[in-house]
């Protein structure tokens, strides 16, 4: 025997102990290592059968008891793939054919074994092709079986229905207990959610677990894992594979077009996997079809997700219409209420006992005014108007709209230290962080309730100094897998209907815009912290109290020509303009306006006009005017104060805006400042 001597399993049916020993000489010289177990009886023959396997069968011709014919019907009979030699002293041709053609591979003469070797070279390499080309074709029917599978177990199913047709059919067709599709679900790809799961119910679907340092994270980096020691990969942390006897894996990243990661595809089974490349080559296919759907049903949700932009913008362009009449009309009415309370106390009527009531009716209508400002802010139908505000004062109207809304098991707190100095920043605007992020704390603590806290306090960011404001509550808390997403704009964790995911993202955007930083602190279930600094400024805030009437520039008896389609309006105007010492002449129709100027124009100082009236605008009546006389100085006045800002006036004579409602004060200073040119 040579090292080259090429194992042989040989199962020999003789009689002759010599003819043994001849026929292992022969397999000797002709390279071979042979093992033979010689039977001599049909019953011998047939256990040795079940001991094996075997590579080649030899069987003497004739023996006592016992023929090759019959070893040859027994062998084809329980292993008709092994071949079959057929040796014997003395042979005929007709006897040959016989056994041929019932199934032997070759005859050979005892006389003339040089062709013993050639003939069992050949043979094997025969086999050899047999098992290779029979394999073939089991693995083309097993994955032709998978594609099958597919077309018919998931042929009407999409969605959640559809991965778990897949992950059954899967199971099936490798013949494997388990078998999983998870979703990545984070930005940094640590997370994986269980979408469906087949053989395990003890995982619900839904489950999401951290693959950081696990098998699956290795799956997400190379796009493969195959392993028949599953506990050493532990693929997941849940470590439930040891408990359910689980040793076998293997699994595929699903990928995008683009080839982004989307998902995983895993099977598991508690027998190692032995056909490797077929099990790849199914889960290939399987895997394929699984990422279309991932790929359409993200297809589908950016489409949703565009759909429902369209339609927030729609929404917003549409409550910006409505806030835009609202505010009209209630500016009106503001100005008549105001108007008339600035009267009393201008005129000094109202008994001393009464002023705190007066000055309550003077308070109430700039917030309501202020507030008409902020819806209109809300629907972006308002631009912003920076000042020098005390955030503190923000704050502590935000608290009082909060208290009429949020429900009593929910305590709100607002610590704020007089020492904080006053920043530069849009009222509105910052009133609509303060509120958007209240009120996310306020659902953050349902139903339980709990603690909101507002805390305003100077800081300092190296030289320069900050006010900080800090909101915080005492909720679930925000996960780490989404917490560096929350100032996405669209990103929401509340159900669909529930949320925009606008919120946060506009916030961040206010501040970013207003020179600060916000930034978040949250720990799941104890709450979350937003921080937000500000920059600071030197300076006093902005004051909306009335001035005394003894500050206001007064006027000279000038002819004032106020038009105004609304008389609760123009005679309010008419009353303050004779308290500052002017002529009012009140018309309520613009076309009789319009010729009462024509008339007798030099009589008349100025042009009070509102700018919507019915039959003639404002902007119409104001280049009529400066057709007749282009010297009049003309002041327009609208209940929509976005229509003054947004409107560009230069070329209809009109020098002034007076947007409704207006103090007094504010009246004043305009009526000087156009009539001194």
């Amino acid at each position: 025997m040579t090292d080259s001597s090429h194992p042989l399993r040989l199962l020999l049916a003789e009689d002759s102990e010599e003819d043994e020993f001849l026929l292992a000489r022969h397999l000797r010289k002709s390279g071979y290592d042979p093992f033979i177990h010689r039977v001599q009886t049909a019953e011998a023959l047939r256990d040795a059968i079940s001991k094996g396997p075997w590579d080649l069968i030899v069987s003497d011709f004739q023996m006592p008891g016992f023929s090759g014919m019959e070893a040859l019907a027994i062998c084809k009979d329980r292993i008709p793939e092994c071949p079959f030699l057929l040796i014997s002293g003395t042979i005929g041709e007709e006897i040959a054919v016989e056994a041929m053609r019932a199934g032997a591979n070759d005859y050979l003469l005892k006389g003339n074994l040089a062709r013993l070797g050639p003939a069992i070279d050949r043979e094997l390499r025969d086999q050899d092709l047999r098992v290779k080309q029979k394999s073939a074709e089991e693995r083309e029917r097993k994955l032709e079986k998978a594609i099958q599978s597919i077309l018919v177990g998931t042929a009407s199913a999409i969605g959640q229905d559809f991965f778990r047709s897949l992950v059954r059919e899967l199971a099936g067709s490798l013949s494997m207990k388990v078998a999983l599709v998870g979703e990545i679900n984070s930005s940094g790809g640590t997370h994986v959610k269980v979408i469906a799961i087949h053989g395990l119910e003890e995982i619900p679907e839904g489950f999401d677990y951290s693959i950081s340092g696990t098998g699956a994270e290795t799956l997400l980096k190379t796009g493969w894992i195959l392993t028949n020691d599953i506990d050493s990969s532990g693929f997941l942390t849940y470590g439930f594979a040891k408990a359910y006897g689980l040793t076998g894996v293997i699994g595929v990243r699903l990928d995008a077009s683009d080839g982004t990661p989307l998902g995983v595809l895993v099977v598991f089974d508690d027998q190692p996997i032995t056909e490797e490349a077929l099990a790849k080559d199914i889960l290939s296919i399987f895997g394929a079809r699984a990422a279309s759907e991932f790929e359409r049903l993200h297809t589908e949700d950016e489409r949703n997700n565009l759909q429902e932009q369209l339609w927030h913008s729609q929404k917003l362009e549409a409550i910006g219409t409505l806030a835009g009449g609202i505010s009209h009309d209630i500016n009106n009415i503001l100005s008549s209420i105001w108007g008339h309370a600035q009267i009393l106390d201008m005129r000094k009527c109202v008994p001393e006992q009464d002023q705190e009531s007066l000055q309550g009716i003077l308070s109430a209508c700039r917030r309501a005014r202020d507030l008409v400002r902020q819806i209109l802010s809300f629907s972006r139908k308002m631009p912003p108007e920076t000042s020098v505000i005390q955030l503190g004062d923000i704050a502590q109207e935000t608290v009082s709209l909060l208290r009429a809304t949020v429900p009593t098991n929910v305590s709100i707190q607002c610590v704020i230290d007089s020492a904080s100095p006053p920043i530069k920043a849009d009222p509105n605007q910052m009133h609509q962080v303060l509120m958007n992020l209240c009120t996310n704390a306020w659902h953050a603590m349902e139903p339980s309730g709990g603690t909101l806290e507002i805390r305003i306090e100077p800081t300092r960011e190296g030289k320069t100094p900050m006010v900080r404001c800090s909101i915080s509550d005492t909720g679930t808390g925000i996960p780490d897998h989404i917490i560096g997403r929350i100032f996405e704009p669209f990103f929401t964790t509340k159900p669909a209907g529930s949320g925009t995911g606008l919120g946060l993202s506009v916030v961040h955007g206010i501040i970013r815009n207003h020179g600060g930083a916000i930034n978040v602190r949250s720990q799941v279930g104890h709450g979350t912290t937003f921080v937000i600094d500000l920059p600071a400024v030197d300076g006093l805030p902005s004051s909306s109290s009335e001035s005394p009437l003894g500050a206001m520039p007064q006027g000279d008896l000038q002819k004032i020509l106020v038009v105004d389609d609304e008389t609760a309006v123009s005679d309010v105007l008419c009353q303050l303009l004779d308290i500052l010492g002017y002529s009012p002449v009140s018309i309520s129709d613009p076309f009789e306006a319009l010729k009462r100027f024509r008339e007798n124009s030099a009589e008349w100082a100025a042009v009070i006009t509102d700018r919507t009236m019915p039959g003639m605008s404002g902007e119409t009546l104001a280049k009529s005017l400066h057709e007749i006389r282009a010297d009049i100085p003309i002041i327009m006045s609208s209940g929509y104060e976005g229509d003054l800002r947004n409107t560009d006036f230069t070329e209809t004579g009109i020098q002034a805006l007076l947007p409704k409602p207006f103090q007094a004060s504010d009246l004043a200073v305009v009526l000087r400042r156009i009539l001194q040119g």
